[in-house]
Protein backbone atom coordinates (compact mmCIF):
# COMPACT_ATOMS: atom_id res chain seq x y z
CA UNK A 1 0.00 0.00 0.00
CA UNK A 2 1.33 3.75 -0.71
CA UNK A 3 0.77 6.19 1.58
CA UNK A 4 1.42 10.40 1.42
CA UNK A 5 3.28 11.51 4.52
CA UNK A 6 1.18 10.17 6.71
CA UNK A 7 -0.25 6.43 6.77
CA UNK A 8 -4.04 7.80 7.55
CA UNK A 9 -3.82 9.62 4.28
CA UNK A 10 -4.35 7.01 1.44
CA UNK A 11 -3.70 7.75 -2.19
CA UNK A 12 -5.57 6.91 -5.10
CA UNK A 13 -3.11 4.96 -6.83
CA UNK A 14 -4.01 2.87 -10.23
CA UNK A 15 -2.05 0.06 -10.22
CA UNK A 16 -3.34 -1.69 -13.77
CA UNK A 17 -5.51 -0.68 -16.17
CA UNK A 18 -7.25 -3.01 -19.00
CA UNK A 19 -9.21 -2.21 -22.07
CA UNK A 20 -11.14 -5.51 -23.51
CA UNK A 21 -12.65 -5.79 -27.19
CA UNK A 22 -16.79 -6.53 -27.13
CA UNK A 23 -15.61 -9.88 -27.71
CA UNK A 24 -13.36 -10.06 -24.02
CA UNK A 25 -10.41 -9.52 -26.18
CA UNK A 26 -7.75 -7.71 -24.49
CA UNK A 27 -6.64 -4.81 -26.06
CA UNK A 28 -4.60 -3.18 -23.33
CA UNK A 29 -3.26 -4.31 -20.43
CA UNK A 30 -0.90 -2.33 -17.73
CA UNK A 31 0.87 -2.32 -14.66
CA UNK A 32 2.46 0.25 -12.94
CA UNK A 33 4.38 0.54 -9.69
CA UNK A 34 7.49 -1.70 -8.56
CA UNK A 35 5.44 -4.76 -8.37
CA UNK A 36 7.19 -8.24 -8.06
CA UNK A 37 6.39 -10.54 -10.26
CA UNK A 38 3.77 -12.82 -8.84
CA UNK A 39 2.08 -9.44 -8.05
CA UNK A 40 1.81 -8.50 -11.24
CA UNK A 41 0.25 -12.24 -11.71
CA UNK A 42 -2.11 -11.72 -8.91
CA UNK A 43 -2.75 -8.26 -10.37
CA UNK A 44 -4.06 -9.59 -14.16
CA UNK A 45 -5.67 -12.52 -12.28
CA UNK A 46 -7.92 -10.14 -10.30
CA UNK A 47 -8.72 -8.11 -13.41
CA UNK A 48 -9.82 -11.63 -15.25
CA UNK A 49 -11.90 -12.23 -12.34
CA UNK A 50 -13.64 -9.25 -12.76
CA UNK A 51 -14.85 -9.54 -16.04
CA UNK A 52 -17.30 -11.90 -14.67
CA UNK A 53 -18.84 -9.65 -12.75
CA UNK A 54 -18.52 -7.13 -15.35
CA UNK A 55 -20.43 -9.46 -17.86
CA UNK A 56 -23.07 -10.10 -15.04
CA UNK A 57 -23.80 -6.75 -14.29
CA UNK A 58 -24.12 -5.42 -17.91
CA UNK A 59 -26.40 -8.96 -18.67
CA UNK A 60 -28.69 -8.00 -15.75
CA UNK A 61 -29.35 -4.40 -16.44
CA UNK A 62 -30.70 -5.40 -19.75
CA UNK A 63 -29.19 -2.30 -21.38
CA UNK A 64 -30.07 0.18 -19.39
CA UNK A 65 -26.93 0.92 -18.02
CA UNK A 66 -24.52 3.89 -16.76
CA UNK A 67 -21.42 3.17 -18.45
CA UNK A 68 -19.85 3.06 -15.43
CA UNK A 69 -20.31 0.45 -13.19
CA UNK A 70 -18.39 1.17 -10.15
CA UNK A 71 -16.49 -1.60 -7.92
CA UNK A 72 -16.66 -5.16 -9.08
CA UNK A 73 -14.15 -6.93 -6.63
CA UNK A 74 -11.70 -6.41 -3.91
CA UNK A 75 -9.69 -8.38 -2.13
CA UNK A 76 -7.03 -7.28 0.78
CA UNK A 77 -4.72 -5.18 -0.89
CA UNK A 78 -6.88 -4.34 -4.19
CA UNK A 79 -10.57 -2.83 -5.79
CA UNK A 80 -11.20 -3.26 -9.31
CA UNK A 81 -13.55 -0.78 -10.99
CA UNK A 82 -15.74 -1.07 -14.36
CA UNK A 83 -16.91 0.52 -17.14
CA UNK A 84 -18.53 -0.31 -20.08
CA UNK A 85 -18.52 1.89 -23.71
CA UNK A 86 -21.25 2.21 -25.88
CA UNK A 87 -19.42 -0.50 -28.23
CA UNK A 88 -19.12 -2.58 -25.64
CA UNK A 89 -15.32 -2.49 -24.90
CA UNK A 90 -14.84 -3.43 -21.31
CA UNK A 91 -12.43 -0.67 -19.21
CA UNK A 92 -11.41 -2.35 -15.90
CA UNK A 93 -9.21 -0.18 -13.67
CA UNK A 94 -7.39 -1.86 -10.33
CA UNK A 95 -6.87 0.34 -7.17
CA UNK A 96 -5.15 0.34 -3.89
CA UNK A 97 -7.77 2.40 -2.28
CA UNK A 98 -10.75 2.11 -0.49
CA UNK A 99 -12.51 4.32 -2.73
CA UNK A 100 -15.62 6.13 -0.64
CA UNK A 101 -16.29 9.15 -3.05
CA UNK A 102 -15.98 7.54 -6.92
CA UNK A 103 -16.50 10.58 -8.74
CA UNK A 104 -12.81 11.11 -9.36
CA UNK A 105 -12.90 7.20 -10.63
CA UNK A 106 -15.34 8.05 -12.79
CA UNK A 107 -13.42 11.19 -14.41
CA UNK A 108 -10.07 8.97 -14.77
CA UNK A 109 -12.77 6.45 -16.73
CA UNK A 110 -14.49 8.81 -19.09
CA UNK A 111 -10.90 10.40 -19.73
CA UNK A 112 -10.02 6.51 -20.49
CA UNK A 113 -12.77 5.99 -22.83
CA UNK A 114 -12.10 9.26 -24.77
CA UNK A 115 -8.39 7.72 -25.15
CA UNK A 116 -9.70 4.58 -26.58
CA UNK A 117 -11.68 6.12 -28.62
CA UNK A 118 -8.61 7.82 -30.06
CA UNK A 119 -7.27 5.33 -30.63
CA UNK A 120 -9.44 2.89 -32.25
CA UNK A 121 -10.32 5.66 -34.62
CA UNK A 122 -7.45 5.67 -36.07
CA UNK A 123 -7.34 4.32 -39.76
CA UNK A 124 -4.53 2.48 -38.98
CA UNK A 125 -5.97 0.54 -36.21
CA UNK A 126 -7.16 -3.23 -36.89
CA UNK A 127 -10.51 -3.90 -35.32
CA UNK A 128 -9.25 -6.28 -31.90
CA UNK A 129 -6.12 -5.55 -32.51
CA UNK A 130 -4.12 -4.91 -29.26
CA UNK A 131 -3.37 -1.17 -29.51
CA UNK A 132 -0.17 -0.44 -29.40
CA UNK A 133 0.16 3.14 -30.10
CA UNK A 134 2.81 4.94 -28.06
CA UNK A 135 1.25 7.95 -27.77
CA UNK A 136 -1.76 5.66 -26.28
CA UNK A 137 -0.43 4.23 -23.84
CA UNK A 138 1.75 7.26 -23.22
CA UNK A 139 -1.68 9.63 -22.01
CA UNK A 140 -2.79 6.36 -20.34
CA UNK A 141 0.16 6.23 -18.35
CA UNK A 142 0.37 10.14 -17.67
CA UNK A 143 -3.72 9.90 -16.37
CA UNK A 144 -3.17 6.85 -14.34
CA UNK A 145 -0.60 7.93 -12.21
CA UNK A 146 -1.67 11.72 -11.81
CA UNK A 147 -5.08 10.64 -10.97
CA UNK A 148 -5.69 11.65 -7.11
Amino acid sequence: IFFRSHPSDYEMLISAVTVLGKWNVPLFLEVWGEVAPHDKLRLQFLMHSSLDILEEKVRASGGQLDPFLGQLLADEDSRTFGYVTNNKIKLIIVTTADMQDQSSLRRVFQRLNDYVVVAICNPFYTVDAPISSKDFSSKVESLCTSAE
